[in-house]
């Protein structure tokens, strides 16, 4: 069995739209159900949110509703993500960051919770 954070990653990223087993389905999202994850509401940081795994975890959250700061390195590939984004209907913000500094981390939550009103 894996381990439950793995499990959320990849039901997000890897298995979008297929769901899982009704027990299992129960237990890893309370959704007696089966149907997708619902996310209207929910706010979320995302680092490293560009690229990789990172901006595919924020894709997925903006399409199951929720808003989202994306936060990265580089200025403009995160400009035009968040135009994407915008194009597209969703509620996305954008944060450079240096999560490798005390106060880039500090500043991060900062700037995100001024965007978003919270996290």
């Amino acid at each position: 069995m894996p381990v439950q954070g793995h499990y959320i990653v990849c039901r997000f990223v890897f298995r979008k739209g297929i769901d899982a087993p009704d027990d299992e389905d129960k237990r890893m999202s309370g959704n007696e159900f089966g149907h997708r994850w619902n996310l209207q509401g929910r706010r979320a940081l995302v680092t490293g949110g560009t690229k990789g795994i990172g901006a595919a975890i924020a894709d997925e959250m903006l399409a199951l509703g929720a808003t989202v700061t994306r936060a990265a390195r580089g200025t403009e590939e995160l400009a035009a993500l968040i135009a994407s984004d915008t194009d597209k209907g969703f509620v996305s913000h954008g944060v450079t960051a240096d999560v490798s500094t005390t106060e880039g981390r500090h500043a991060l939550i900062e700037d995100a919770v001024t965007a978003m009103g919270g996290i």
